[in-house]
């Protein structure tokens, strides 16, 4: 197959599954990170610390996250 010619149905298929399948759990690591820092909040929040502790973890992408 020459490069810049379309796939065949099947890989088609098979590519966008895959891409599909990437971006849920893409969307389910980030729906657990969320969940993660909110817990955390919480705890710290019921122990009487300030949430500043953990202002942060927001947006900090954890170095036990996968990257792509």
């Amino acid at each position: 197959m020459k490069r810049g010619s379309k796939l065949p149905s099947n890989e088609k298929e098979n590519s966008i599954k895959l891409e599909k399948e990437r971006l849920e759990k893409q969307c389910e690591d980030e729906k657990y990170e969320k969940l993660m820092v909110q817990l955390i909040r919480r705890y710290l929040h019921s122990n009487g610390l300030k949430e500043s502790a953990v202002t942060s973890s927001s947006t900090h992408h954890c170095c036990w996250k996968r990257t792509e």
